[in-house]
């Protein structure tokens, strides 16, 4: 039950993050704020919510993969 809960938060938390992004994005560059997502991404030539957190999570990985010690190994288990 209590990880059910953690990951439900986790996907509500992500996904305000998602559509803050989009709607920063809207608001920045002048869109509507009924406008197509696809074709403001496509316009603008930036990448979709999910490919910066992808992006941001390898490069995270793989900076861990680099270091050693207690903290890191503690991260490690984690994940």
């Amino acid at each position: 039950m209590i990880l059910h809960l953690r990951e439900h938060f986790h996907l509500c938390v992500i996904g305000k993050l998602a559509s803050a992004y989009i709607k920063c994005l809207k608001l920045f560059f002048g869109f509507s704020k009924y406008s197509s997502v696809t074709t403001m991404l496509l316009q603008l030539g930036v990448p979709s919510f999910n490919t910066v957190l992808h992006n941001a999570k390898l490069g995270f990985y793989t900076r861990l993969s680099c270091f050693t010690g207690a903290v890191v190994d503690a991260l490690r288990l984690v994940n």
